[in-house]
């Protein structure tokens, strides 16, 4: 499960949960890796924004997402997003199940 909070309104959170990840989202979490080891720019962040966005199943648009975490916390949010996909499939990947 992967969880992020925005504020919504002064004073005002919400929270947001995607407990599905697919495979198509994985591949895109891949991709995403790469743009965080390179320099941010404005258009990798809004790229990296838009990921996020897509993996929340547009519950939130890319404006609410920025207005709604703080500066501060933005690249963290990212990458505990991508380390939610990444660390659900590594853990999927040690059960037993076949599925």
């Amino acid at each position: 499960m992967i969880k992020v909070t925005l504020r919504i309104a002064e004073g005002t959170n919400k929270d947001y949960v995607q407990e599905f990840i697919s495979g198509r989202m994985f591949r895109r979490t891949i991709a995403m890796q790469t743009i965080l080891k390179g320099e941010v720019t404005e258009e990798t962040l809004d790229s990296l924004v838009s990921f996020v966005v897509d993996l929340f199943e547009k519950q939130f648009t890319t404006d609410q997402f920025y207005d709604g975490v703080a500066s501060d916390k933005l690249i963290e949010v990212i990458v505990n997003c991508i380390s939610g996909v990444t660390s659900g499939v590594s853990k999927s990947n040690d059960s037993t199940d076949p599925n």
